[in-house]
């Protein structure tokens, strides 16, 4: 098969997908289908999704904070520039978000990296957060939502 003729299959595969409607639809279901979801909280970073916009990235999990005390956000940053003199590349640091009522951890708990959307949702109990990355500009934005008011906590 020359080259030509394997060009113009792959033009006429991908068409439906360049020409939008339904099949842009389905293409967005195959990529959620994707999604990776966790039903329990991690134990330290090793158990962390990744979230970023190319050059701003965190590592993101739920912490238990040990026995009833519920359990904490957590993110490590970095940044694309970030090197040392031996030419590693450096996480900026560590942010832990402390929130009264604590975070339930129980049944209620699910993790979900969205790939479709870009974004981080957690639900522990009734509270909803959600961790995404601003594309334009070097930002990690956090939005938490809760029927009741969830006070930060120093």
């Amino acid at each position: 098969m020359n080259a030509r003729l394997k060009l113009s299959l792959l033009l006429a595969t991908a068409t439906p997908v360049l020409t939008g409607g339904a099949a842009d639809i389905d293409a967005a279901a195959r990529v959620s289908a994707n999604n990776v979801i966790w039903t329990s909280p991690s134990k330290n970073s090793l158990g962390s999704m990744p979230i970023g916009n190319g050059d701003l990235g965190a590592n993101v999990w739920v912490e238990p904070s040990g026995g009833s005390a519920g359990a904490s956000l957590v993110l490590l940053l970095s940044k694309t520039d970030a090197f040392d003199e031996f030419n590693r590349l450096l996480k900026l640091g560590r942010i832990r978000i402390k929130t009264t009522p604590p975070l339930a951890t129980g049944d209620g708990f699910r993790q979900e990296l969205r790939l479709q959307e870009g974004c981080i949702e957690l639900r522990c109990g009734t509270t909803q957060i959600r961790v995404w990355s601003d594309a334009n500009h070097p930002v990690v934005q956090v939005d938490v939502q809760s029927p009741t008011p969830v006070p930060r906590r120093s």
